[in-house]
């Protein structure tokens, strides 16, 4: 390594120490991974469809639909509904509000959008529905979604932890609580210092915000980072925007849906993964590179 790059890189390490000059930060990352430098030290993962496997129809989503309109019913919501007519309400809601968030990357309150969106018509006093929401998303996102983890992810994380890579989960979720419910229920909730929710900061990937404050919390660079997702219109599109080192992607149940409408011959990801574990591998090789 030659003068002026080991220059950069010190430069880089005392900026990220004062948590100070993003703009300079991305540009010497570039320009360290440009001159294939920099030791990747972060590894962050998105949950539904990457760390889990996921599955949902009709059947799922139903089911869920009826145990919310028994919450409603315990705070004196009855909407008069069959579960059948009720389900119809949920799903035009929940398609009108999704189009909305996935064009403004907004996350809206989980009390916001079964007020304002979901039972927008039935003028029900807010403070009822803000009993129930986190109850309400909760459920949609478990009994709508069936969810497990994906084969060899516990092995995947262990190998990452011991090599002294730094962990982390950005996840789009209405949920305050569901995917650190699903962590602890796969036994790998310690493996992560930095879990992000777009219900808890209120901006959903692919905004480069989400990914911006990641590194920035988990005292690294994006040029140092790598990110593994599902989609490439909320994970790799985002992650490359912020400056990643690397953006991977692990197809699941959703991709094809979440994907149909992205040209997939100009946004790709760097490696396309069948596994997970593979992922190990392929960051021993660039690190002895490097």
């Amino acid at each position: 390594m030659n003068l002026n790059s080991i220059l950069a890189r010190e430069i880089a390490i005392s900026l990220a120490k004062n948590q100070q000059g993003n703009a300079i930060l991305n540009l010497i990352s570039l320009i360290l991974r440009k001159g294939n430098l920099m030791r990747i030290d972060t590894v962050i993962f998105d949950m539904g469809g990457t760390i889990e496997d996921i599955y949902y129809d009709k059947e799922t989503r139903f089911e869920a639909t009826k145990q919310i309109l028994g919450y409603l019913k315990e705070v004196g919501v009855d909407l008069k509904l069959s579960p059948e007519d009720f389900f119809a309400i949920v799903l035009e809601g929940m398609a009108k509000y999704k189009q909305w968030a996935e064009k403004t990357f907004i996350e809206a309150h989980p009390t916001v959008i079964w007020h304002d969106w979901i039972l927008k018509d039935f003028y029900i006093p807010i403070e009822k529905i803000a009993r129930v929401s986190e109850q309400i998303a909760f459920t949609w996102e478990t009994v709508g979604i069936v969810r497990n983890i994906r084969s060899k992810a516990k092995q995947t994380l262990k190998e990452l932890k011991d090599r002294g890579y730094k962990l982390g989960i950005i996840s789009n979720t209405q949920s305050f609580t569901q995917v650190f419910y699903s962590l602890y229920r796969y036994g790998i909730r310690d493996f992560f210092e930095y879990i992000s929710l777009s219900s808890i900061e209120g901006i959903r990937k692919p905004d480069r915000k989400i990914f911006d404050k990641a590194v920035k919390e988990m005292n690294t660079v994006s040029g140092r980072a790598v990110y593994i997702g599902d989609t490439i219109k909320k994970d790799i599109i985002g992650s490359k925007a912020a400056g990643f080192a690397i953006a991977a992607q692990i197809r699941s149940f959703s991709t094809d849906k979440n994907d149909a409408d992205i040209d997939k011959e100009k946004y790709k990801p760097d490696y396309l993964l069948t596994n997970l574990i593979e992922i190990v591998n392929i960051l021993d090789k660039l690190n002895n590179d490097n």
